[in-house]
C-alpha cells in the first residue's frame, strides 16, 4: 500500500482539525468495548499488583503480562471508537470529542449537571507541544525547532468529561486556587474520581521524501534505557526504527 504525497502517523488513529462550517461535537464518556477481562475502572492495587508481578518470577509474570496488555488493548478500543458524529464526512472518535485545556475557559453540561453553559463545540486543532521549551531562552528555542523531526510533530492533550468537570469544578488551572491549596497545608491537589482519563496525543506529518522506497516510513521508537548510562545525545542504540 503506497502512501498518498503527504499524510499524517498518528500514535495511534483519528486528526483533529478545525475549519469553518464544522458541526458541533458533544464530549461522550469511554464505553465499553466488550474486550473478555478488560474493566475499567480497575483499582489502582490491582495494577500496582501486576507490575510488582512482571518480576516476581515465571509462575506470576506471565499471568501479569496478560493482564496488563488485556488492559491496556480495552482502553485503546474504547478511545478509539467510533462515535455517532460526524466531521467534515469523518466519523469521530470518542476521543476526539473530548476537551483541550483550552476549552475550558468554554462551558458545558456533564451528566444533567450544568458544570457551564452548553456552548458549541469544534474539533480540536493540532498544536505544537510546548512542554521541552519551557525555561528556554529565545534562542535555545530556535535550535530546539531546527532538531529533526520537531517540525512534523504536533497533537493535543485531551480530558474526559468527568475529568474535565473534576478540573473546573476544583478550579485546577487556577493559579489562586492552588495557591490556596498550599496555604491550607494540601500536598496535593484533590484526586480526580476514578473514572477520569487524560490523554497526549501526538500525530506525525508524513511526506513522500521521507518514505523508505516510496512505501515505508522509518518511525523511531523507544526500547529503554541502555544497561550503562549515556549521554543524552548522540547516543547510537537511540532510537531504534519501526
Amino acid at each position: 500500500m503506497r502512501f498518498p504525497s503527504k499524510a499524517l502517523l498518528f500514535a495511534g488513529l483519528g486528526l483533529g482539525s478545525a475549519s469553518a462550517g464544522a458541526a458541533a461535537i458533544t464530549a461522550v464518556a469511554l464505553p465499553d468495548p466488550q474486550v473478555p477481562g478488560y474493566h475499567f475502572p480497575e483499582s489502582e492495587a490491582t495494577i500496582l499488583t501486576w507490575v510488582h508481578d512482571l518480576s516476581a518470577g515465571p509462575d506470576l509474570s506471565a499471568g501479569a503480562a496478560t493482564n496488563i496488555a488485556v488492559h491496556g488493548w480495552g482502553l485503546w478500543t474504547a478511545l478509539t471508537l467510533e462515535t455517532s458524529q460526524v466531521d467534515q464526512g469523518e466519523s469521530l472518535r470518542v476521543f476526539e470529542t473530548w476537551y483541550t485545556p483550552q476549552e475550558f475557559d468554554g462551558q458545558f453540561t456533564l451528566g444533567g449537571k450544568v458544570v457551564r453553559t452548553a456552548t458549541p463545540r469544534i474539533r480540536s486543532p493540532l498544536s505544537n507541544f510546548v512542554q521541552f521549551q519551557h525555561g528556554l531562552g529565545p534562542r535555545d528555542r530556535e535550535l530546539l525547532a531546527e532538531q529533526s523531526g520537531s517540525e512534523t510533530v504536533f497533537g493535543y492533550v485531551k480530558f474526559d468529561p468527568t475529568a474535565a468537570a473534576h478540573v473546573i469544578e476544583q478550579k485546577l488551572l487556577s493559579v489562586t486556587a492552588l495557591n490556596q491549596l498550599l496555604l491550607g497545608g494540601a500536598s496535593q491537589v484533590p484526586a480526580f474520581p476514578a473514572t477520569s482519563i487524560t490523554l497526549k496525543s501526538a500525530f506525525q506529518i508524513i511526506t513522500a521524501k521521507t518514505l523508505v522506497g516510496g512505501r515505508y516510513y522509518r518511525l523511531n521508537v523507544w526500547s529503554g534505557p541502555p544497561a550503562t548510562p549515556q549521554a543524552w545525545a548522540p547516543y547510537p542504540g537511540f532510537p531504534r526504527l519501526a
